[in-house]
């Protein structure tokens, strides 16, 4: 990524920040993203597809990493359908509209830490 912006989009009062680079906001689907809801609170997800993550278990096959792909771990796991930006934005924005992003996303405290 370099020097590049990060990816910056406003869902309601929310400010959600993509770790991408901006090329990479058609297909973008493994990825971080960190959500400030206007109270001040952090939030952080790991968005994955289901093609990135059978990619990771058939790379984890040969490295041997979590028992040779045979399981996977996340705390902040988000998974969704569809690659891009602008769909999990989407997402994000049914998450807050259905009362999250507690027990969808993981709180950040004030430090960056898993609160």
């Amino acid at each position: 990524m370099g020097d590049e912006p990060l990816i910056q989009r406003d869902i309601g009062d929310a400010r959600a920040v993509f770790m991408i680079a901006p090329g990479e906001v058609d297909e973008a689907s493994n990825l971080d993203l960190f959500l400030t809801l206007a109270d001040g609170s952090r939030w952080s997800a790991t968005v994955l597809t289901l093609a990135d993550l059978e990619a990771i278990w058939k790379r984890w096959e040969v490295s041997g990493e979590c028992l040779s792909g045979r399981y996977f771990h996340c705390p902040d796991l988000l998974l969704v359908r569809e690659a891009g930006i602008d769909s999990i934005c989407e997402v994000l924005e049914d998450i807050l509209a259905n009362g999250g992003p507690e027990g969808d996303l993981v709180r950040l405290d004030e430090d960056g830490g898993v609160g």
